[in-house]
C-alpha cells in the first residue's frame, strides 16, 4: 500500500525513537465513531487479534493511534487501564458486537480485578495527537452520543521477522469468526421466535 511520505516519515521517527527501529508497518486502518451513533468498543487486548495472523509474543506488536479530530470524554475518547499490560494475556470471551462482528472482550471478572490495581484513564486527544501502545494494555472506548464525529487512524506495527501464519491458517481463523457471527445471529433469531 502507498501512504503519504510525510506520514510515513513521522511513523518511522516514532519507530526509531521508541521501538529501536525494530518494527515495520503491517496495516493502516481508519476508525470512525460517527456523530450521534458511533458504537462503543468493549475492553480488550489487541494481542487476542494479533494471534489470528501471526505467531509472535505480545511485545512483537504495537499500535499507533492518531486522532484526526478532537477526542473527548463525550465523543468516545480512548480509555486505558495503565499498567495492565503487566498482567500478560488475559482470558477473553467471544461476543457479537453491535455491528454483528465477533469481538474478543476481556472477561468481566478479570476486569474487576485488574481495575482495582490500575484504574481507568481517559485519553482525550487534540487533532493530530497520537498514542503508542503495546498489544497487552487493556483499552476501550464508549459510544459517541454527540454531534461531533470521532475519527482516527490506527497503524499496526509488527516486529521485523515475526512469523506470519500461512494463508490457510489465517483463512481458517476468518472462517471461524464468520461462523461464530452466523451462529450468534441464528441464536438471536431463534430466541426471539420462542
Amino acid at each position: 500500500f502507498n501512504i503519504d511520505p510525510n506520514l510515513e516519515n513521522n511513523i518511522q521517527k516514532i519507530i526509531k525513537t521508541y521501538l529501536n527501529d525494530d518494527y515495520t508497518i503491517y496495516s493502516i486502518t481508519g476508525h470512525f465513531k460517527d456523530k450521534w451513533v458511533g458504537a462503543e468498543e468493549h475492553w480488550h487486548q489487541d494481542y487476542s487479534y494479533n494471534m489470528l495472523t501471526h505467531n509472535g509474543n505480545p511485545y512483537d506488536f504495537y499500535r499507533i493511534f492518531i486522532a484526526i479530530d478532537d477526542h473527548t470524554d463525550s465523543n468516545g475518547s480512548m480509555m486505558f487501564m495503565e499498567g495492565s499490560h503487566k498482567e500478560n494475556h488475559l482470558e477473553y470471551n467471544s461476543m457479537l458486537s453491535i455491528h454483528s462482528h465477533e469481538k474478543k472482550r476481556t472477561d468481566t471478572k478479570i476486569l474487576d480485578k485488574v481495575y482495582k490495581k490500575y484504574n481507568i484513564k481517559n485519553y482525550n486527544l487534540n487533532k493530530g495527537d497520537c498514542i503508542l501502545f503495546n498489544s497487552l494494555i487493556l483499552h476501550s472506548s464508549h459510544s459517541n452520543q454527540t454531534p461531533l464525529s470521532r475519527k482516527a487512524i490506527q497503524i499496526q506495527l509488527i516486529k521485523k521477522n515475526t512469523q506470519k501464519y500461512s494463508n490457510d491458517i489465517i483463512n481458517k481463523h476468518k472462517k471461524d469468526r464468520k461462523n461464530f457471527e452466523i451462529q450468534s445471529l441464528e441464536n438471536i433469531i431463534k430466541n426471539k421466535n420462542n
